[in-house]
């Protein structure tokens, strides 16, 4: 086997490739005495030490630089801890005597459906301290939150000339003590 070809094959096992370290890199002073350049163990010897040398300066300069955090977040989520939220929904204030009945209905049927998404929890009316009568006017926010109502729906029935029932209500955050939302919807008596 050449020299040529030992020696190839010491640089591969040492770990370097072609284009790293070239004859010129190395001195006679890092070659064994009587090795020469043709020597191959001199080769690996004097790799090993200028190997060393500098993968040992590479790494300690490249702990200088600065590079992005490598922290792992890991988040797991195997359940939900949603509460009920605590609304208060006092009976709709109705435009006219005779749709006492139908404000009242409306109102239990919005509380329900409320309920039975799980995500609020109606107050009992028994608790209410303010009775609205008119649904245009700011609640008084304190008698609210003395039951610990988070949000609070007002609103008002009226029938339009043309028979249509007209529902508005609004939507208030007790705690900011401010409307969030406010809607109007007609229908026909038919669909209550």
């Amino acid at each position: 086997m050449s020299d040529f070809r030992k020696t190839s094959e010491l640089l591969t096992m040492s770990g370097l490739k072609q284009g790293g370290l070239q004859q010129g890199d190395l001195q006679q002073s890092d070659l064994q005495q009587g090795g020469g350049w043709a020597d191959p163990v001199a080769w690996a010897t004097a790799l090993s030490r200028r190997g060393l040398m500098l993968g040992a300066g590479a790494g300690a300069l490249s702990a200088l630089v600065p590079r992005p955090a490598g922290a792992v977040l890991r988040l797991e989520i195997t359940q939900g801890n949603v509460a009920a939220m605590p609304i208060a929904l006092p009976d709709f204030v109705a435009g006219a005597p005779s749709e006492i009945d139908v404000a009242r209905n409306i109102t239990g049927i919005i509380s329900n459906n409320l309920k039975r998404s799980g995500l609020f929890a109606p107050i009992d009316p028994a608790a209410f301290t303010e009775k609205i009568t008119n649904s245009d006017a700011v609640p008084r926010f304190a008698d609210w939150r003395v039951i610990n109502a988070q949000a609070l729906v007002t609103g008002r029935i009226t029938r339009q000339g043309d028979g249509r029932l007209k529902a508005e209500f609004r939507l208030w955050d007790v705690f900011a003590g401010q409307q969030l939302d406010g809607k109007q919807y007609f229908t026909t008596p038919d669909n209550w």
